[in-house]
């Protein structure tokens, strides 16, 4: 199953930002099935 989601907004990224590629939460967790609709936040 291919998933495609809009972009919501164009962030600019610093490639310096030592913060990248780093996930610290995500919700709902990896993994797990969700939804249509269901929002999906990634810090």
């Amino acid at each position: 199953m291919d998933l495609w989601l809009p972009p919501l907004k164009i962030v600019l990224v610093d490639p310096t930002d030592p913060n990248i590629g780093n996930v610290v939460s995500q919700t709902p967790a990896a993994g797990e099935s969700v939804d249509p609709g269901t929002t999906i936040t990634i810090a």
